[in-house]
Formats: structure tokens, C-alpha cells, sequence
């Protein structure tokens, strides 16, 4: 591929690993002390303590940086934004990133190269989308909408070894197949990716695919960051970064990097860093409460008491264990104390599960919040913004909450 000796990049990369957290560490600090990158603020970083005492890094620094030449290589999103940011690499950075990712499906017994479906947004298109599409060995499917049934019925023909994309576009694939009664696929994994999957959502999907479910934690900047192991724990499978929580916001440091330097860079995301005695591959560093975009992070009840927009996703967890119902769901806010709920298809009974979540923030959160039903949608029930869906999104003007209960990130650089 490109080139590129996968089997040699899985081989550094299970041997940084196995060489232990110390031996590991000096490599990365070898490899500061040779690339020296620069930090926020412009000064070089020539060791691992001189990284952790950096200013953190914010989207903006690095996208005034992109502006410099580009390498062989480049990657770019809009992100939650809509603001570009480009992402620069020469061909042993793409090696690595590859490499990560064949380590990663390798445990699950993939392989790149495979027959993949990709269940994304629509397909780029046009003859450099098609070859690169070619070379790799998949397709684009888009189950959403008024020709969703044709999507899944082609994708089901086209017999991949494995399914990757979105969360939400493969819980829609796995309802329509079930709905449908349609003939499921003989397939190796599903690969959830960019949206988080509630345990029984992951179960539906294991239980129509007849196969693992395993998920994903990634971004263009850096490809994937953390994979789950056999037994479900997502673990850091890049050697070559450093992954901090700081205040539960992920910064992201990648040692290697030459093209670009990321130091302690904001990627934007909510998690947790935690450490564990699972052994299965990759490190003992797991990422735990991922929880997708910092500015939707909290929910505001009736007096503006905030809770974390998590609270959404357990409350729907447990409605859909009590109602026997699996459904792909996205709340809306506006202003505090109201929020509006859609999912897909249509929950059995509309005006119980509004009770019932307004039932379970108030239990769970000690504050009041009114929940109703919308009927809007387009076609699979959630607002997808560039073929991602997000189980919170939050349009309130915040001159609707007081600047006591305003939400604080810290300045960025």
C-alpha cells in the first residue's frame, strides 16, 4: 500500500509497547530531543518534561501554522466548527498512522485492504475519490433518507469483510436489516467510529451482523488514538503520543511529528485518562467517558442548574433496557429548562419516553427539565451535520443563563 511496509510499522509498534512504560518514554524523549518542535508560544520542546510544562495548543495556532508549505500528504476537516484544519505528512507519518491502524485491526483478525463498507457521508466522488476508493478496496454507503433501503440492500450484495463508519449510520443500517427481516451479512467486525454507541445499541448491531462490534476513538490530526480490546476496554494504540485529561478535556501531543509540530494540543474532545491492568494490546492507558465536542457538554434544567449532556445517553440507555426498544436518538436545546427529543424510527410511544426522561434527569440531576416530543426530521430522525449525528446539540443563546453558571474552558493560546 503506497509503498508502505505495514507488517514492519506493526512490528515497531507492538515492540514500543512490549519494551514497557520506561523504555518507551526514553524513546519519546530521544525522539523530542532530535525534532525539538515548537510549542504554543513558539519555543522548542526538547524533552518529555519540557512537553508536559507547555502551554496547551489551540485549533487556531495550528491552523495558522497549516499555512506553511505542504508536505507530500495532507488530511483536512471542517470540523465541529466548520473552520478547516489541515493536516500535513510526509510519507513515514502517513506510515505510522497506517501502521497504528492495521495494529489495531489485526487484533480483531482485519486487515487492511479487506473489503470494507464504509457507512459515511456521501461519497467524495469524482475520479480521485473513486481510485482512491479502488485502491483500498471499499465503498461508500449512506443509508439516510428516501433511498436508505437501496443503500443497505447494495451494501448487502456488495458483500464486504467488515462494516466501518459512523455509529449512527451503522445502528440505522442494522434497524432497517432487522426491520426488514433482510438477509445479514457473514462478516468479521463492525467498526464503530466518530460518534459514541450506547451498550444496547452495540448489542442490536452485534446481534443483526452476527459479529464483534468494536469502537474507535480518532481525528484527522492524528488518525486513530484509541481502539477497544477484545473485552471492550479502549486503549491508547499509538506509541508515539502523549494523551493528557486536563480538567476531563483531552491534549494531545504527537512525538513523531515533523511536518507539523503538535504539542499539547486541544483537540476538543471530553474524556478520561485512566490506567488499567488489561494487558490485551496497545497500552495500559485507557480513555473512558468520551464524551464527543467540549461546547456541548452541559444541559441546563428550568433553574439553570446545568448536568453534564451525558446524562441524556444513560437516561436513553435505560429506557431502551425497561421499553425493549433500540432507537438512535439527539436532544436539542434552546434555552434552559427545555429541550426537544427525535429519534429513529419513532419511539413506540412518544409521549412515555419524554415522561420518562424528564423522570430520570430529575432523579438523577435533582433538577426539572421538560421534554417533548419532535416530530421533525429528514428521513432518519437526526440532524446529521456533514453525515455525523450528535446526541446533544445545544442552540441556546447563553444571555439566557447567568454568568455564574456560564461554562469556563480557559483561555486558549
Amino acid at each position: 500500500m503506497l509503498g508502505i511496509n505495514l507488517d514492519q510499522r506493526c512490528k515497531e509498534i507492538q515492540e514500543l509497547w512490549d519494551a514497557g512504560e520506561e523504555k518507551r518514554n526514553q524513546h519519546l524523549n530521544d525522539l523530542l530531543q532530535e525534532r525539538q518542535p515548537l510549542d504554543a508560544r513558539g519555543n522548542r520542546v526538547d524533552s518529555l518534561k519540557a512537553l508536559h510544562n507547555a502551554p496547551v495548543m489551540s485549533k487556531s495556532v495550528l491552523r495558522e501554522r497549516s499555512l506553511a508549505k505542504a508536505e507530500k500528504y495532507s488530511r483536512h476537516t471542517a470540523g465541529t466548527t466548520g473552520e478547516p484544519t489541515y493536516v500535513k505528512l510526509n510519507t513515514s507519518e502517513l506510515s505510522r498512522m497506517l501502521g497504528v491502524r492495521e495494529y489495531c485491526f489485526k487484533s480483531h483478525g482485519l486487515k487492511l485492504g479487506m473489503r470494507e463498507a464504509r457507512l459515511w457521508g456521501r461519497s467524495a466522488g469524482g475520479v480521485k475519490g473513486r481510485i482512491r476508493d479502488f485502491l483500498l478496496n471499499r465503498r461508500v454507503f449512506h443509508p439516510v433518507g428516501p433511498s436508505a433501503e437501496k443503500e443497505v440492500i447494495e451494501m448487502l450484495s456488495w458483500k464486504p469483510d467488515y462494516i466501518y463508519g459512523y455509529s449512527s449510520l451503522i445502528l440505522e443500517a442494522a434497524q432497517m436489516i432487522e426491520r426488514r427481516k433482510l438477509e445479514p451479512l457473514d462478516i468479521k467486525g463492525v467498526i464503530c467510529t466518530a460518534e459514541n454507541i450506547l451498550p444496547s445499541q452495540k448489542r442490536l448491531v452485534s446481534k443483526v451482523f452476527n459479529c464483534p462490534v468494536m469502537e474507535e476513538y480518532g481525528a484527522t490530526e492524528f488518525d486513530v488514538i484509541a481502539f477497544d480490546c477484545p473485552v471492550g476496554h479502549r486503549h491508547l494504540v499509538n506509541p508515539w503520543l502523549v494523551v493528557e485529561s486536563i480538567d476531563h478535556e483531552l491534549v494531545i501531543s504527537d512525538v513523531s511529528r515533523k511536518s507539523q509540530a503538535l504539542v499539547r494540543y486541544r483537540i476538543g474532545d471530553i474524556a478520561d485518562v485512566t490506567c488499567s491492568s488489561c494487558l490485551h494490546f496497545g497500552s495500559n492507558i485507557l480513555l473512558e467517558n468520551l464524551e464527543g465536542r467540549a461546547f456541548n457538554r452541559f444541559a441546563y434544567g428550568n433553574d439553570k442548574t446545568r448536568f453534564h449532556a451525558v446524562e441524556f445517553s444513560r437516561v436513553m440507555d435505560a429506557y431502551m433496557q425497561e421499553y425493549g426498544e433500540t432507537l438512535s436518538f439527539s436532544f436539542v436545546q434552546r434555552k434552559p429548562g427545555f429541550v426537544t427529543v427525535t429519534t429513529s424510527p419513532e419511539a413506540g410511544n412518544s409521549s412515555d419516553l419524554c415522561r420518562f426522561v424528564e423522570t430520570q434527569i430529575y432523579k438523577r440531576c435533582k433538577t426539572s427539565i421538560r421534554v417533548e416530543w419532535s416530530g421533525q426530521n429528514n428521513g432518519s430522525g437526526l440532524a446529521f451535520r456533514a453525515g455525523k449525528s450528535s446526541y446533544f446539540v445545544q442552540t441556546m443563546d447563553h444571555r439566557n443563563v447567568s454568568e455564574s453558571d456560564s461554562i469556563n474552558f480557559g483561555d486558549e493560546v
